[in-house]
């Protein structure tokens, strides 16, 4: 690590060589294409996984409060707050460029110009272009309907709601329980 530093600090041209190297690299082997995907594929895609986390969330949740005594048979209903949200892969090339004007020792002047950009980054796939996500963000559950046996039931109905509420995370008021007919 000295010897490094040592080098940069003896020789300021060593800097602007590695940025160089480093800012030619980049723009070689970055690839900025634009997005592809048709609006309805991304909203068919988007659907898709939502119910599927909706139908999981529902089964998980009926499996486990069908073992609660005096549930009986019971039927779910999810409502989502919104759908998911995602976090993409970005790609960022920062550019620091330095201009030093020394005229004599007493008089220097240094300027910086540091440029950012930051692009997302695509992959082809069977000719769509697609962003990769780096992060799936689940939606929100707004509220969930518990239509059971022992919906009539205080008792029952306290053991729904607080088990509903702790598996799920949401407040006990966004949780209603009611007889089956």
């Amino acid at each position: 690590m000295n010897k490094i530093k040592q080098v940069f600090s003896k020789n300021k041209s060593t800097i602007f060589t590695v940025i160089g190297i480093i800012s030619i690299i980049c723009i070689a082997f970055g690839k900025y294409l634009p997005i592809n995907m048709s609006k309805e594929t991304q909203e068919d895609i988007t659907e898709a996984v939502e119910k599927t986390y909706e139908e999981k969330t529902i089964e998980q949740l009926q499996n486990i409060l069908s073992k609660v005594s005096g549930v009986g048979k019971i039927e779910i209903m999810l409502t989502l707050a919104e759908g998911y949200s995602y976090e993409y892969a970005t790609e960022t090339r920062k550019n620091v460029d330095t201009l030093e004007d020394i005229s004599n020792k007493d008089n220097s002047r240094k300027q910086e110009k540091n440029t950012n950009e930051e692009k997302y980054v695509i992959v082809e796939k069977n000719g769509q272009k697609t962003p990769i996500i780096t992060k799936q963000i689940n939606p929100k559950i707004k509220g969930v309907i518990v239509v059971c046996d022992g919906g009539a039931n205080p008792e029952v109905v306290g053991r729904v709601v607080e088990a509903t509420s702790v598996a799920l995370g949401i407040l006990s008021s966004q949780i209603s329980v009611l007889p089956m007919v």
